[in-house]
């Protein structure tokens, strides 16, 4: 686990092409050949937290079905938690925005993976629309904008900063929340950092 929290930092801090496996030794404080222990390329520790972000939102996906509640709901509790899973700091999650720098057979596993949990979030659109809590749409546009919104936060959310994890995952689930429900809040929230004292009241 320490191995792929050091990988997931580096690839998201430097990118892919910018992280060498010298790099990710050296934050663990490792040598070179050590790693090698673990893994036997870039590619294949990209592979290994690439899968470990797709097993997140899998995670998120099945205690958001555990939850129950609408179609809806679901959906966005899973993106909630989400969100949180590849924000935390002892994340070893990484959205790649890099195209096309897994090879083969990395890229095809990842891909299947990838397309089997935007299947499921395609359905849980169309269970809302069916059950009236999401408003008549194109599921998969919906889910491609979904996820873009919910993985673009890794790239600008900052531990210490204004908002916590927490904070944001509620203030982006509300946000795309509104953005589907056939009778939208009136409003947002003004100030995230103001959503524990909001939620406590």
């Amino acid at each position: 686990m320490a191995v792929l929290r050091g990988a997931a930092q580096a690839f998201n801090k430097y990118g892919f092409h910018g992280t060498s496996l010298d790099d990710i030794a050296e934050s663990l404080g490792v040598t070179k050949p050590a790693l090698y222990h673990y893994v036997k390329s870039k590619q294949e520790m990209l592979f290994l937290v690439r899968e470990a972000t797709l097993a997140a939102a899998f995670a998120s996906l099945e205690l958001a079905e555990a939850r129950g509640g609408s179609g809806r709901e679901r959906l966005i509790s899973t993106l909630r938690d989400y969100i949180q899973s590849i924000n935390s700091e002892d994340s070893i999650c990484v959205i790649s925005m890099e195209e096309r720098v897994l090879r083969e057979p990395f890229e095809s596993r990842i891909i299947g993976i990838r397309d089997d949990f935007e299947a499921r979030l395609r359905d849980l659109v169309e269970q809302g629309i069916e059950d009236g809590s999401i408003v008549p749409c194109c599921p998969k546009l919906v889910v491609f904008s979904l996820l873009g919104s919910v993985n673009w936060t890794q790239r600008w959310f900052r531990h210490g900063g204004a908002w916590s994890n927490e904070q944001v995952s509620v203030a982006v689930g509300e946000v795309l929340e509104r953005s589907l429900s056939p009778d939208p809040s009136p409003r947002l929230l003004a100030d995230p950092a103001k959503i524990e004292i909001e939620v406590a009241n």
